[in-house]
């Protein structure tokens, strides 16, 4: 198994061990936080990789043409 492979299972058994206790915690009544905190190891990572890749493309589509205009006026430093 490469290294790639094996760093996204442990992540992902990771995330849903962590789902799993908080629930439990949250049956047992040892919390009281919302639905939305207890599964909240299963939505913040993609959460986390939406907002990267929404980051990026808004660097692709705004500031990068922005930035190619401004190295042509100074002579393509």
């Amino acid at each position: 198994m490469r290294f790639d492979q094996l760093l996204a299972l442990v992540s992902f058994i990771f995330c849903l061990v962590l789902t799993l206790l908080f629930v439990a915690f949250r049956i047992a009544g040892v919390i009281a936080w919302s639905v939305w905190w207890v599964v909240s190891p299963i939505w913040i990572p993609p959460a986390v990789v939406a907002g990267v890749m929404v980051s990026a493309l808004m660097w692709d589509l705004a500031i990068r043409p922005v930035v190619r205009r401004m190295q042509g006026y100074r002579g393509g430093l």
